[in-house]
């Protein structure tokens, strides 16, 4: 995983931006999955990711997929 404050992915003509929620370094993932989408997961605390001018907010354990400028809703990460 990586940690962050604030930081931009770009993959496959997919952008997010993903910033921690509070002031200490977030751990997230990020892949792209075999349908092209960019999934972008909270692995502890909590995050805002933006793409196409929406913000999502999420918390640990939660994922996003990012797709033609679209953040789809939270989902819950399997354990």
């Amino acid at each position: 995983p990586i940690e962050c404050k604030l930081t931009s992915i770009v993959s496959h003509r997919r952008m997010a931006h993903i910033a921690a929620a509070g002031k200490e370094a977030v751990p997230f993932r990020a892949r792209v999955r075999p349908d092209g989408k960019l999934e972008v997961a909270v692995l502890k605390g909590a995050a805002r990711v933006e793409s196409g001018g929406k913000t999502v907010a999420l918390r640990s354990g939660q994922a996003v997929d990012v797709s033609a400028g679209q953040v789809s809703a939270p989902v819950a990460l399997l354990p």
